[in-house]
C-alpha cells in the first residue's frame, strides 16, 4: 500500500474513501519525523496486533460520528492522527503504544480469561467498557512485571470477576469500577461549547467580543431565543460601538463589547450541581456488593473525568486528595468487611510533569507518579481499619511500578531501549525518589 500523507487520510476518512482503523489511528507514520525507526515499526506492530484483538471495523465504529454521535467519543483525543498540534502526538503515540503493550504482554504470555475481555469489549461499544478493558490489561500486565501470576475473569460464585493476581502466600482478587464523566454535565458541557463556537462565529461588520455567562443545554424554545438575542446583541454593539448585556436566569449575563478582547477576558459556563463525589462512593458500593461470598477483595476505581474539571477535588494536591477520599470511602469499607481496600486511580495529561510525590495516613497511601510521556497517574489507597499489610503493599507496588513497566513490557516484545528507543527526541532521565518497594 502506498504511503499517504496524514491529510490524505484524513480527507479519505472525510469523504468516506477508507474507514478509520488503527493504522489510520497512527497517521504517516513513515514520514513522522517524531518516531525513530523502532519506533515507526512498532507503530504498524501495534496497528496490526490491536485490529486483531478488537477486531475489523470496531474503531471505525467507535469513533466515526452518526447523528447520536460517536460511540466512544473519548477516543478522538488519544489518536496521533487527530493531536490537536504535532508536538502533542508523541504524547497520544506513547499512550497508544500502552495500550497496545499492555494487552500484548498478556497474549503472548497465554493469560486465561483474555478471550472473554477481547469479547466483551467487541460486543459493548461503550466508553465504560472501553476503560475497563484497558483498566484490566494495564494491572495485569503490571501484574507480571511485579511476578505475579495473573488469571483474568476468575470464574467465582455469583458471576465472573475481574483480575485476580497471586503471589507466593496470598493473592488480591480485583473488581475494577470505571467512573466517568456525570451526563448532566456532559450534556452541559457539550452546549455550552457549542453555544461559544457560535459566538466566534458572529461577524457583525465590526471587531466584538464577549465576556460573562455563556449557557449550556437550553429547551430548543430558549435556544432559539439566545441565537436571537445573540445576534441582535452584536449587530448594536458593531454599529453603536457600545456594550450591551444579555440578562439570563438566576442573575446571569453575557455581555458583547467593541473591539478585541483584552487580555484575561473570559466567559463562564454554567454552574453544574452535580455531586460527583457521591457518584464514585455509590458507583464504588455497587462493585463492592458485587464481591460479597467471593472472600476477601480490592475494588479499583479507574477515573475517567468522572471528577468534572472545575471542581476543587481536581486541583488538590495528592495528601489532600487521600484525606478528602478517605472521609468519602470510609463509610464503605466499614459497612462492607470483605473489602480489603480500595484504590482510586486517574492518568492525566500533563505537558510539564509534576515532581513524583506520595502521602501516608493510617487510612492510606497517596501516590503521584509521572509515566513516559506528558503523563500522570494519581492513585489513592484506601485500606480497611484492620490492615492487610501484605495486600495494601502490593496495591503501593503496582502503583508505583506503572513507570518503569512499559520498558518492561517493550522489551517483553522484542523493543529494547524503552520509550527512549521509540521517539527522537530523548526524555529526561527522572530520579526515583523515596521507592515503596524494590524489585
Amino acid at each position: 500500500m502506498p504511503t499517504r500523507s496524514d491529510s490524505e487520510i484524513l480527507s479519505a476518512i472525510g469523504h468516506g474513501q477508507a474507514e478509520f482503523g488503527w493504522d489510520e489511528w497512527f497517521g504517516d507514520v513513515d514520514t513522522a519525523d517524531y518516531l525513530t525507526s523502532v519506533g515507526k515499526r512498532a507503530a504498524k506492530r501495534a496497528a496490526a496486533d490491536l485490529t486483531e484483538f478488537f477486531g475489523p471495523g470496531w474503531l471505525s465504529r467507535a469513533v466515526e460520528p452518526d447523528p447520536a454521535g460517536a460511540a466512544i467519543p473519548i477516543l478522538g483525543s488519544y489518536a496521533p492522527l487527530l493531536a490537536l498540534t504535532p508536538a502533542r502526538r508523541a504524547g497520544r503515540y506513547v499512550e497508544s503504544i500502552r495500550w497496545w503493550a499492555s494487552i500484548q504482554t498478556l497474549s503472548e504470555a497465554g493469560i486465561g480469561g483474555l478471550s472473554a475481555v477481547r469479547r466483551d469489549v467487541q460486543h459493548n461499544l461503550t466508553a465504560h467498557r472501553l476503560v475497563h478493558t484497558l483498566t484490566q490489561a494495564r494491572l495485569a500486565s503490571v501484574g507480571l512485571y511485579t511476578g505475579a501470576e495473573v488469571t483474568l475473569e476468575p470464574g467465582k460464585s455469583g458471576g465472573p470477576g475481574d483480575l485476580v493476581l497471586g503471589w507466593r502466600g496470598h493473592e488480591i482478587f480485583l473488581e475494577v469500577v470505571t467512573f466517568g464523566p456525570d451526563v448532566t454535565s456532559q450534556a452541559e458541557d457539550k452546549h455550552h461549547q457549542r453555544h461559544f463556537l457560535y459566538l466566534l462565529s458572529l461577524r457583525p461588520g465590526e471587531p466584538v467580543y464577549w465576556e460573562g455567562d455563556v449557557p449550556g443545554l437550553l429547551n430548543p424554545v430558549d435556544e432559539a431565543a439566545w441565537i436571537r438575542a445573540t445576534n441582535a446583541a452584536a449587530s448594536r454593539c458593531a454599529q453603536t460601538g457600545e456594550p450591551v448585556d444579555i440578562p439570563g436566569p438566576d442573575g446571569a449575563c453575557l455581555t458583547v463589547r467593541p473591539g478585541t478582547a483584552p487580555k484575561g477576558t473570559s466567559t463562564r459556563g454554567p454552574y453544574l450541581t452535580s455531586d460527583d463525589g457521591s457518584r464514585l462512593a455509590r458507583s464504588i458500593d455497587r462493585k463492592g456488593a458485587q464481591t460479597r461470598g467471593v472472600g476477601i477483595a480490592w475494588v479499583w476505581a479507574e477515573d475517567f473525568g468522572g471528577m468534572h474539571p472545575i471542581a476543587p477535588f481536581t486541583s488538590m494536591p495528592i495528601d489532600a486528595k487521600l484525606e478528602a477520599l478517605a472521609e468519602l470511602i470510609r463509610p464503605i469499607l466499614d459497612e462492607r468487611p470483605h473489602l480489603a481496600g480500595i484504590v482510586w486511580s486517574s492518568g492525566q495529561w500533563n505537558t510539564q510533569a509534576p515532581p513524583d510525590t506520595q502521602a501516608h495516613t493510617l487510612a492510606g497511601i497517596g501516590l503521584q507518579r509521572a509515566l513516559p510521556v506528558e503523563r500522570v497517574r494519581q492513585s489513592v489507597i484506601l485500606n480497611r481499619r484492620l490492615i492487610l499489610p501484605d495486600q495494601t503493599a502490593r496495591m503501593a507496588q503496582i502503583c508505583e511500578a506503572e513507570p518503569r513497566w512499559l520498558s518492561w513490557a517493550l522489551a517483553r516484545l522484542g523493543i529494547e531501549g524503552g520509550v527512549s528507543a521509540l521517539l527522537t527526541q530523548k526524555q529526561p532521565a527522572r530520579a526515583v525518589k523515596s521507592r515503596l518497594w524494590v524489585p
